[in-house]
């Protein structure tokens, strides 16, 4: 099938995933920022991905802990944000050797991540491919963006509505990933990367490959 345009996921699809550890150590670090030096384990798995976590559940948290829940976000996001791009400064979150085949795409591309926006936008400006994308959504730094994070099909209907064009395809590495296409309508690719081996998928993608290579024969 001939797609007008191609949204691509970008952690585990573009480059490396970061690592759990990275996010645990910003979440633990936002906790010390408010004077809770030795935080509850459950607390620091809760809020470590925006995706897995709703606004409620966050403030419900906060709460608990005497914490203003748009503040305490606030650093866990600047915390993750930095760790991120450090390890991406190292060497030690690189693009993966396919990613060249988005300069030889025809289709107008862009980005929708669960990452934030300001991690996204570094990341693509420091590998020099920002460039490629015509529209490019992360979530904002406000704990109220978590509301709009994958599987919630926001951010690729602002792209379907920018583009003027519904015949697009997502690529993710993720149920979230997956399900937020379904929700906008779009077909999708579900690309297994090494750390998806053995991953099971709720809802079988329009398509399964193994590299951004592949994109050239389903588009």
């Amino acid at each position: 099938m001939t797609y007008d345009g191609i949204v691509f996921d970008m952690d585990g699809v573009i480059l490396e995933p970061t690592e759990d550890l990275l996010i645990r150590e910003a979440v633990e670090a936002a906790f010390r920022e408010h004077g809770i030096d030795d935080p509850d384990a459950n607390h620091v798995d809760a809020v470590r991905y925006g995706s897995a976590l709703t606004i409620e559940e966050l403030e419900r948290l906060c709460q608990e802990q005497g914490l203003d829940a748009d503040e305490f976000w606030r650093v866990r996001e600047q915390y993750a944000s930095e760790k991120q791009l450090e390890t991406v400064r190292d060497g030690e979150k690189p693009l993966y050797d396919d990613s060249h085949i988005l300069e030889s795409l025809d289709q107008r591309l862009g980005l929708v991540s669960n990452n934030q926006q300001r991690t996204v936008e570094g990341i693509l400006d420091y590998f020099e491919i920002d460039g490629l994308f015509d529209a490019v959504y992360g979530r904002p730094p406000t704990h109220d963006g978590i509301r709009y994070t994958k599987p919630d099909p926001y951010y690729l209907e602002r792209i379907i509505a920018e583009f003027e064009m519904e015949n697009l395809l997502f690529v993710g590495d993720s149920n979230v990933d997956i399900a937020a296409a379904e929700k906008a309508g779009l077909d999708s690719a579900f690309i297994c990367r090494a750390h998806r081996e053995g991953y099971e998928l709720r809802t079988e993608p329009t398509y399964r490959i193994e590299s951004l290579s592949d994109l050239r024969q389903i588009t």
